[in-house]
């Protein structure tokens, strides 16, 4: 370790944590994208691709909060 260049290694660790985002913003943006993904389903099936629609399976019957869980 006599070698390492620890400015640039503190430089690496601040980008990273940086980039990095809580769990609490990762679970929102989870959620959000859940919602979405479940309107789009429902609303806008057109645009559903068809192995994420065959990977639901049939959604006809489902809340909302049921294609969410899925």
């Amino acid at each position: 370790m006599v070698d390492c260049d620890w400015g640039k290694l503190k430089e690496k660790i601040r980008g990273i944590r940086d980039n990095t985002i809580s769990a609490r913003s990762r679970t929102t943006y989870q959620n959000s994208h859940c919602r979405f993904l479940a309107w789009v389903v429902q609303n806008k099936s057109e645009l559903v691709s068809a192995p994420f629609a065959e990977r639901l399976g049939d959604t006809s019957d489902c809340s909302l909060h049921q294609l969410r869980s899925r």
